[in-house]
């Protein structure tokens, strides 16, 4: 990250934030870019983060070469930067934001309905990840959905409920224990 008088001077003004900001933001702000705006994202509830690391275990546990799973990291999908709750990207790709060409999937933990569904998912598809998850609904009742790249537009490829598991094929064979995610 650069400099935070570059940061200061974009918020004192009117500003159309773009993914080239994003090297003046400060490392410790959790922050997104899309819609020309500079959102903080709040941090999430216990149940959520928990959520996000039984996700990124289970995906490291069956992830091979190329692939690498990370928490929290941004991506660069569409001018525009987001802070999905899992990442799973190709390899070392260097600086930050990862580039949506080095990403296989997205994972999303919601906890109340946000952007996923819209923003993101738009984004996503349209920079070309491949399989987008989303995890939603109240701790002990969350389900989830898999989302498939087709002509460039997400079609959902599979659903499993609370209590299922999930078998996934993309961008590596995993299965999501639902039930474990529950408890």
């Amino acid at each position: 990250m650069s400099s935070i008088a570059g940061f200061v001077e974009k918020l004192a003004g009117p500003h159309w934030w773009t993914a080239a900001d994003y090297p003046d933001l400060p490392e410790e702000l959790r922050c997104e870019i899309y819609l020309g705006g500079l959102r903080v994202v709040p941090a999430g509830s216990i149940s959520h983060k928990v959520v996000s690391v039984e996700l990124a275990e289970s995906l490291r546990a069956a992830a091979s070469d190329p692939w690498s799973v990370g928490r929290s990291i941004p991506v660069h999908a569409e001018d525009q930067i987001f802070l999905p709750d899992v990442l799973v990207f190709r390899g070392d790709v260097g600086a930050l934001p990862v580039s949506a060409v080095n990403v296989g999937l997205v994972v999303e933990v919601i906890d109340q309905e946000n952007i996923e569904r819209t923003v993101k998912m738009r984004a996503y598809a349209a920079a070309g990840i491949p399989a987008y998850l989303i995890l939603d609904g109240e701790p002990g009742k969350r389900r989830a959905e898999v989302y498939g790249l087709v002509e460039g537009k997400y079609e959902r490829t599979a659903f499993a409920a609370f209590d299922v598991p999930l078998s996934v094929e993309a961008p590596f064979s995993f299965v999501i224990d639902m039930s474990k995610i529950n408890t």
